[in-house]
């Protein structure tokens, strides 16, 4: 009897810790995939560490990334300016020579642009990226191959938010308060479409700085 208790309680020790170590283990993958990690009671946020430093602008959007459009005048309309939000509406497309994503963290980078991450020349259709981390053929696709046409502009932001589902018994409440989370995340899209056509070419920057080629 007293060796079936022993081996039991091993068994529930060894359960207890495989779980809590594949809540850390999964927990630290989201976070550094950029997901956003809050408690239900308060809101408060777990960020990854190479989310720091955060500059000003983070603390107001809550965002990683914010576009920044320039003109053939030179003047730039910023996504978060002086207190307002624009939108694509705000964008003059007739006077657009080129639309960035910016980034609201310091990047440890040797290029001068250290907030610029992907850049879309307006006139001839080609990308540049200037930092994150895309694969080689996210490299090509966005330097190559730039379609002909009069081009409209795509550009948005998509927000993933979900929540820890159901509930746990009262009795387990104590020991367990982490059902009580909320996860969500930002995905960036910058592109055109060429009108009259369905032809689209577009990029995604994750919020961790992965940049993929992105197809709708």
């Amino acid at each position: 009897m007293k060796k079936q208790l022993h081996n039991q309680i091993d068994q529930l020790l060894q359960i207890r810790k495989d779980g809590m170590y594949a809540y850390s283990k999964a927990t630290t993958k989201l976070i550094e995939l950029g997901v956003k990690i809050g408690r239900k009671s308060d809101g408060a946020l777990t960020i990854p560490a190479s989310f720091q430093p955060h500059l000003e602008q983070y603390e107001n959007s809550n965002m990683e990334f914010e576009w920044e459009a320039e003109y053939t005048d030179g003047k730039k309309v910023k996504q978060f300016e002086a207190g307002v939000q624009h939108h694509l509406g705000d964008i003059d497309q007739s006077k657009l020579t080129s639309l960035a994503w910016i980034s609201n963290f310091t990047w440890a980078t040797d290029n001068n642009e250290k907030r610029v991450i992907v850049k879309l020349n307006w006139e001839n259709g080609i990308f540049e990226i200037m930092n994150g981390f895309p694969n080689q053929e996210t490299r090509e696709f966005a330097s190559m191959n730039p379609l002909a046409g009069e081009k409209k502009l795509i550009l948005f932001t998509n927000k993933q938010f979900s929540e820890t589902i159901g509930d746990v018994p009262d009795r387990y409440k104590e020991f367990f308060p982490l059902m009580e989370e909320f996860f969500y995340y930002n995905l960036f899209i910058i592109g055109y479409q060429i009108k009259g056509t369905d032809k689209k070419k577009m990029l995604m920057i994750q919020p961790n700085g992965n940049i993929t080629i992105f197809k709708n």
